[in-house]
């Protein structure tokens, strides 16, 4: 599903990205309640938000029924990266028709000045956390913390959506490696079979090109393997 970061929460950024079939919106720098409704209005048609219905390739993308359907399948997403925005976590998770709080982890150290696993950092981020899954029980609305790089633990223990790094250009093939087996563990514990082998493909993948041709070889074997009723006894 086509999701696109926008520059900010105005009109003519978010028209354009919904025109064009975006079924996800996401905002960076949401510091205030404010701009969180401005990301919900501009995203949703009335009578939640003031989207106008316009011209765009949407309909051929989702059908002729797509302004029936639109603001109920449209994802709002808003990124909280920096502590002013930590200030104002609790108003912006209430804020109606957001479906996704981002504790973005490089901006968020960017602006704080401190890095992840240092307690004040951690803080940052268990107050974002906190504030979206009070919110979420109250109005039983879908809501999730995301962190950038976050480790499996962090994830089960109440992060509902994890963006981990899988980009290999960098060259740091085993700190890839290494976000990748987090992300499989995080899959094997939330019993997802489909995405954890996709994951165990792309480390064979990538032990393959690296020259792992038994690294390959295993993790091919554990994604066939996660599709049969022995997959939980997969070591990741």
């Amino acid at each position: 599903m086509p999701f696109i970061r926008v520059p900010d929460a105005t009109e003519s950024d978010i028209q354009k990205a919904t025109d064009i079939g975006a079924v996800g919106i996401i905002v960076p720098t949401v510091d205030t309640v404010e701009k969180a409704q401005a990301a919900v209005k501009w995203s949703k048609y009335p009578p939640e938000g003031r989207r106008s219905q316009g011209n765009g390739q949407y309909g051929a993308l989702w059908g002729n029924d797509y302004r029936q359907t639109a603001n109920e399948n449209m994802v709002v997403v808003i990124m909280i990266e920096t502590p002013i925005g930590v200030e104002n976590a609790e108003k912006i998770a209430s804020v109606p028709g957001i479906d996704v709080i981002f504790a973005a982890s490089t901006d968020l150290g960017n602006f704080s000045g401190h890095k992840q696993g240092e307690p004040q950092y951690e803080a940052l981020v268990t107050r974002i956390k906190d504030a979206t899954l009070a919110r979420s029980s109250a109005e039983a609305a879908i809501a999730a913390v995301a962190e950038r790089g976050a480790d499996a633990d962090r994830a089960i223990a109440g992060a509902m959506l994890v963006l981990a790094e899988l980009d290999l250009r960098e060259g740091d093939t085993a700190k890839a490696e290494k976000r990748m087996r987090d992300v499989a563990a995080i899959y094997k514990a939330l019993d997802a079979k489909t995405e954890l082998g996709e994951v165990l493909m792309r480390l064979s993948r990538a032990a393959k090109k690296h020259g792992d041709l038994r690294g390959a070889e295993r993790y091919a074997t554990q994604a066939y393997a996660v599709t049969t009723p022995k997959s939980a006894n997969v070591e990741v």
